[in-house]
């Protein structure tokens, strides 16, 4: 049954690189192969160059480049489904002991959680806290379970790997307080509570041992209280303002449904999870993915006492999992591949027979790309690895709002080329830095694909230029896409309207 579970998750959850950030993650590992460890300092973002670095979630950058390496594209796609399988594993060991050991009870919930979370498992290096949070959660209840203390070993070892992929070893820590409140309830409990508390405080101490030391464990804290960086994210906005909102409410409902059934059996440890992650995805859409993973624990304890007859015991997870896994597997982003939509394949290979070396400019998140492509011959500007609000993303903001003076800081900064799209995602505002660009004379149109535009500066050196008509062929088609996710967005349509119009005024 465990290799079931895995094996269906496994099919359902390959998808093509549709996260542009996995770019960025190759190119500092990029680097670390060549340096033999992580970089001192930033080496490819321009603005940067020399400051000290925070390559933060390097050692998932390594493992997806020692898989391209192995086996190109097709291989990073097995390896992320792979990842992204175990935390389900885990999942459903630890949903089968709660319902009592009921298949049909463990497979329905995965199956949900499976459904609200896959949103945030497409090459990211949060994935590795999910598997390292439910390979905790699980050891603690078996050590909860039967007092064998080899079960505490998950705890510091599962922390100190994360801790070298992504900085969120307080979220395994914390499962661990609740584990702990949980154990002191009781008086068995509380003779094992000393055993516990000594894990975690060797969970902390081993998590420390990485590149950059206890900052690694305390940057979700300085992160959370960087409101000029949150508030241009959009994956930071409140769930109920994004397409991820039906996701949410049925986290919500499953849990709050589970309490309410259980009344004073509750565990205080799922209590306060699902309280806090609640609020963190009411308050993101990013934490979406973890609420709905942890709300499908209390379900396990409330269908325990329910006993179904056999053939809807057999029936309800196969339903299930068809009607979680068919629309994922019918999706276009299912299957090896890059999406060329967030992926600027055309433009480097443009650039690299221009003869100007200068910088180039891509918009937030298809900086990550050119980065990869283009380094170490040609530096970029920004990119999509940021913890704090630095003088690169600075510089971006001011450059693609086209503030005063734009043309000047353009020249300033050495910036050759900019591949951008025409409009914004979720609001469908036209891009300022786009439209000017179209107008310059100094600038032509290079090349057009779907993830966006290359302009080039207009010199002797530059390709024939495409007609205007193609970047609004290009704006129409961004908006068009927008509304499919957020249909109710005015702006889109508008927009929308008016890049048909002046596509058809060029080009009859």
């Amino acid at each position: 049954m465990p290799f079931l579970v895995f094996a269906c998750a496994f099919a359902i959850l390959l998808r093509r690189l549709v996260d542009p950030d996995i770019w960025t993650h190759l190119t500092i590992g990029r680097e670390v192969v060549r340096l033999g460890g992580v970089p001192p300092t930033e080496f490819y973002v321009a603005p940067l160059l020399g400051q000290p670095g925070h390559f933060n979630e390097w050692g998932f950058g390594l493992l997806y480049y020692l898989a391209h390496q192995a086996g190109g594209v097709t291989a990073m796609v097995v390896l992320n489904a792979a990842i992204a399988a175990l935390p389900f594993l885990c999942l459903f060991a630890i949903l089968r002991r709660r319902a009592g050991g009921q298949d049909w009870a463990a497979l329905t919930l995965v199956a949900a959680a499976l459904w609200i979370a896959e949103f945030r498992l497409s090459y990211r290096p949060e994935m590795m806290l999910y598997l390292a949070a439910f390979a905790t959660l699980y050891g603690l209840e078996r050590f909860e379970a039967d007092g064998r203390r080899r079960w505490l070993l998950v705890l510091p070892v599962a922390c100190f790997l994360l801790a070298q992929f992504h900085p969120s070893v307080l979220i395994v820590l914390i499962f661990a307080g609740g584990k702990l409140l949980d154990a002191l309830r009781q008086p068995e409990g509380r003779q094992r509570a000393p055993w516990l508390l000594a894990a975690m405080l060797g969970a902390g101490a081993l998590a420390c041992v990485n590149p950059y030391g206890a900052d690694q464990v305390l940057l979700p804290l300085r992160f959370a209280f960087d409101q000029p960086l949150l508030s241009g994210i959009t994956e930071l906005l409140p769930a109920l303002e994004t397409e991820v909102a039906s996701r949410f409410l049925v986290a919500g409902l499953v849990g709050a449904a589970a309490f309410a059934f259980l009344r004073r059996r509750t565990r205080i440890s799922d209590f306060l999870l699902f309280l806090c992650f609640a609020v963190l995805a009411y308050r993101h859409a990013r934490n979406v993915a973890l609420f709905g993973l942890i709300a499908v624990l209390p379900a396990a304890s409330a269908l325990a006492a329910l006993r179904l007859p056999r053939r809807w015991a057999a029936a309800l997870p196969a339903a299930a999992f068809l009607g979680a896994g068919l629309p994922l597997v019918a999706d276009a982003d299912w299957g090896p591949g890059i999406d060329e939509r967030v992926t600027p394949l055309r433009a480097p290979q443009q650039l690299v027979r221009s003869h100007d070396r200068g910088t180039v400019l891509g918009f937030f998140h298809l900086g990550n790309y050119l980065a990869w492509s283009l380094y170490p011959q040609r530096l970029v500007i920004a990119d999509a690895r940021n913890f704090s609000y630095t003088a690169s993303l600075d510089l971006h903001d001011r450059l693609f709002r086209a503030d005063p003076g734009w043309e000047q800081l353009l020249r300033q900064s050495g910036v050759a080329a900019v591949v951008t799209p025409m409009t914004l995602g979720y609001s469908g505002e036209f891009i300022p830095l786009a439209s000017r660009l179209l107008a310059s004379p100094d600038w032509i149109l290079a090349v057009r694909e779907p993830a966006g535009l290359t302009f080039v500066r207009a010199d002797g050196d530059a390709p024939a230029p495409l007609p205007p008509a193609e970047a609004w062929d290009q704006a129409a088609a961004e908006l068009e896409h927008n509304l499919t996710i957020y249909p109710d967005s005015i702006e889109s349509r508008k927009n929308l309207e008016i890049s048909i119009r002046n596509r058809e005024a060029l080009h009859p």
